[in-house]
């Protein structure tokens, strides 16, 4: 019912803090008039507001507004200004913001006189856009994000068209955006592209993710838990194409070859590497909630791919337009197994040492094996080397 991808409880509410850009900070007086001397709920840090994540450079993809809301951008805040260009205007309808000023140090600032808002949009590590207004002016200027501001939510209206980069989708964009739309997004960790589209109802990367060995794992980024913002969740292992044993723990494998017709393209992972080491303990079957994929994606469930397969039935469908399923084979052992011939897509579904994956078999021969047209979903060994497709997060 928010827009978070994790369990998030608020501090306790309180006028002292915002002092501190790192601080989670809160005050809600239980007034719900907005008296010129108090706060009307939500003098919030910038870091509370976005979930604890401070994107340096970008803006935040999630926030406490309710689900399929969000914190506007400063761009919106500009365009609401220039229609409403004054607080005499934006204290009016249909508007009906508040001179709820700010805090700062447990003091409150302007109240009375002054209306400030918070936009998702950053302006350095320790600053922030947000809306200010008093009776005959208004501005999007720069603000500490160790003041506690005041929030208003903007329904989440973008569609694919509407963004550039992968960790920018939202539920919301997922569900604006009409099937078999497509479009090709950036990695905000290494800069790749992927070709993505909207495959049976679901946002699926249409083409074989391709983080290289090594990478960290952050979570303003990666799918991964909030909190590791400054230190890293995980580091994938370095690409090796003999870590793929038995007595492996974590593979990568990442062949720099885009097209797939000699080597891996991107991705032989063992599946505690997919999983961003969060594999269920023991032999218990269950999802993963962590993962390599950029942050609102993830490793798609086996219903997932269940509802794909009953859309797309044969893997020559699935090789083709909209999902162009690589066939790159797998790893075992430093062996590339029917490169060309194979698709095996890792799920977020396993326990103990085996995980369950999309296999696809192209018809024709590969080496001395011929295989059949045969989609099925099967489980296999983690350390195996599959490939990986991501799925947008519908919550």
């Amino acid at each position: 019912d928010t827009n978070v991808f994790e369990d998030y409880t608020l501090p306790a509410s309180s006028t002292t803090g915002f002092n501190s850009t790192t601080g989670e900070f809160v005050y809600n007086s239980g007034s719900t008039t907005c008296s010129s001397t108090q706060a009307c709920y939500s003098y919030y840090s910038f870091a509370t507001a976005t979930g604890g994540t401070n994107p340096p450079s970008y803006n935040a993809t999630h926030d406490i507004c309710p689900k399929d809301w969000r914190l506007p951008t400063s761009s919106e805040l500009t365009a609401l200004k220039n229609s409403y260009t004054t607080g005499a205007t934006l204290t009016a309808s249909p508007f009906n913001g508040v001179y709820s000023g700010y805090y700062y140090d447990s003091t409150l600032t302007s109240g009375g006189t002054a209306g400030n808002y918070w936009s998702a949009t950053p302006v350095s590590s320790s600053n922030a856009y947000n809306l200010t207004y008093q009776s005959g002016s208004a501005s999007v200027a720069s603000a500490s994000r160790a003041n506690g501001a005041a929030i208003r939510c903007v329904l989440e209206t973008r569609t694919l068209s509407d963004i550039s980069y992968m960790q920018e989708i939202t539920p919301g964009i997922i569900k604006n955006t009409s099937n078999l739309a497509s479009k090709t997004l950036t990695d905000r960790r290494d800069s790749k592209t992927y070709s993505v589209g909207k495959i049976a109802g679901s946002m699926w990367m249409t083409k074989n993710l391709d983080l290289a060995g090594g990478t960290s794992l952050y979570s303003e980024t990666s799918n991964v838990p909030r909190g590791y913002n400054s230190t890293a969740f995980n580091t994938l292992a370095a690409s090796n194409i003999s870590s793929f044993v038995d007595s492996a723990t974590d593979g990568v494998y990442n062949s720099g070859n885009t097209n797939c017709s000699t080597g891996a393209c991107y991705s032989y992972y063992s599946f505690k590497s997919a999983a961003a080491g969060t594999a269920p303990s023991g032999s218990t079957l269950g999802d993963v909630t962590s993962d390599i994929c950029p942050r609102g994606w993830k490793l798609p469930a086996r219903s997932d791919f269940e509802t794909l397969t009953g859309v797309y039935t044969t893997a020559a469908q699935l090789n083709s337009s909209p999902f162009n399923t690589n066939p790159a084979g797998w790893l075992y052992y430093g062996t590339l197994n029917f490169n060309g011939g194979l698709t095996q897509l890792w799920t977020s579904y396993g326990g103990g040492d085996m995980a369950y994956y999309l296999y696809a078999s192209k018809a024709g021969t590969y080496g001395s094996s011929t295989f059949t047209d045969r989609v099925l979903i099967q489980n296999g060994r983690k350390v195996y080397g599959n490939t990986v497709r991501c799925i947008g997060r519908l919550k």
